[in-house]
């Protein structure tokens, strides 16, 4: 005896959105969560065989997302076109890859 009948229920909501064929999960990029750190307050992860100089070094040279967006505003004569919150949309952050 089935105790379930398989099926999907479409709510009044989604039923419209999907009628007016607007677009619902593919089209838009993923979350990404935009730290704002205050100075000297980043987190700093490490190889305890790492010499402190090497660790001291990347510590100074390490960007958040933060500072990278307003390193890009410096660097480039489109600074003002894009603001931090949209910056994800149209640009990926990679962290710099340490020895």
């Amino acid at each position: 005896m089935q105790r379930y009948l398989p099926g999907r229920y479409i709510g009044i909501t989604e039923a419209i959105w999907l009628l007016f064929k607007f677009g619902m999960h593919e089209e838009y990029p993923s979350v990404m969560h935009l730290a704002i750190l205050l100075p000297g307050e980043q987190p700093v992860y490490f190889n305890e065989a790492e010499s402190s100089d090497d660790l001291h070094n990347r510590i100074e040279s390490e960007l958040s997302k933060l500072m990278a967006f307003f390193e890009y505003n410096f660097l480039n004569s489109d600074r003002h076109q894009y603001v931090y919150q949209d910056f994800p949309t149209y640009f990926t952050y990679s962290k710099p890859l340490w020895k």
